[in-house]
């Protein structure tokens, strides 16, 4: 759920630190481009991220598990597959780390919501680019 209200690449959303939440927004330098991007937290994000850090105050990460290899460290790539994967099955839906970061504007295009706001909070280069995933349905 969280992947689907702030609209991170997996690589950012699995990094994220409580740290990188200053008030009503995450910053952080996205991985793929370095580019540093400010993220409006919905109030479902705030009570997401406030639940975590209440069931877990000693963690750094917002996605961190307490396995004896993971200890410290964000949850894996993988695990957050199989997480997501699982929960896709329990609703009967097929849900991927990508479609979590691709839902939300493609559901925001389709009720009116303008393209370049879009692109920008997806932190795309150009609004070319946002068009293009668009249409060839890439997120």
């Amino acid at each position: 759920m969280l992947g689907f209200e702030l609209m991170l690449r997996v690589s950012d959303l699995r990094e994220l630190r409580y740290d990188d939440v200053s008030g009503d927004h995450v910053v952080i330098a996205q991985q793929k481009t370095q580019k540093v991007i400010r993220v409006r937290l919905t109030d479902t994000a705030k009570r997401i991220i406030a639940a975590r850090k209440e069931a877990n105050p000693n963690h750094v990460y917002i996605l961190q598990l307490d396995s004896k290899r993971s200890t410290g460290k964000p949850v894996s790539r993988s695990k957050l597959h199989e997480e997501i994967s699982y929960a896709g099955q329990k609703l009967g839906l097929n849900l991927s780390t990508h479609s979590m970061r691709k839902s939300k504007p493609t559901i925001g295009y389709e009720d009116g919501a303008d393209i370049a706001v879009i692109s920008k909070a997806l932190g795309h280069k150009s609004l070319a680019s946002t068009l293009h995933r668009r249409d060839t349905g890439q997120g």
